[in-house]
């Protein structure tokens, strides 16, 4: 069984704001309705990529208007990142993310295994002069991507997508993450 936490920055974020402004519906409810994809989610878009069909959304968030008008809304105001592959939903709490079975697992680190991903690392690197962007430090560099690894598959491997950390300024970046900061 899935829980999702919500607090103040689910409420006042700007994501809600801009979907409060495109439908016109109080937070509370919209709160729901986002909280209900969110868990649908957990169990039925495992890679975090939602169908493409508008009606299946509504669905999931339990979305009884126009499902067109929805799905259009969640992607304006930026719940759902649209690429070409499809819809990828992008806004879950993170203390929710540390629960999803994408986030970490066997099909995450198998790609960081392959061939393109070691080049998307070089490229990160070299184009970066193989110095931590933070520090300046030529030691234990790792690329990292900036938008998250496990939630935009279509950006794994655009180095557009990537700096370079040490390994240092790397642990702290992800525990600015975490922490929400």
């Amino acid at each position: 069984m899935a829980w999702a936490p919500i607090d103040q920055r689910d409420r006042d974020g700007l994501e809600m704001i801009k979907l409060r402004r495109l439908t016109g519906l109080p937070v509370a409810t919209l709160l729901g309705h986002v909280t209900l994809l969110w868990l649908w989610a957990l169990d039925n878009a495992p890679d975090g990529v939602l169908p493409s069909d508008h009606a299946i959304i509504a669905s999931a968030a339990q979305w009884e208007g126009d499902a067109e008008r929805w799905s259009t809304a969640l992607i304006t105001s930026g719940y759902i990142h649209e690429t070409a592959e499809g819809l990828t939903l992008t806004m879950l709490p993170a203390r929710l993310r540390k629960c999803r079975p994408w986030h970490r697992g066997a099909d995450n680190q198998k790609g960081r295994r392959t061939p393109e991903y070691r080049q998307w690392r070089a490229a990160v690197l070299a184009r970066d002069n193989w110095r931590c962007t933070e520090c300046g430090s030529t030691k234990h560099l790792e690329a990292h991507h900036i938008k998250e690894y496990a939630l935009y598959p279509a950006l794994r491997l655009d180095p557009t997508n990537g700096i370079t950390l040490c390994d240092p300024c790397h642990e702290e970046e992800h525990r600015r993450r975490r922490d929400g900061r």
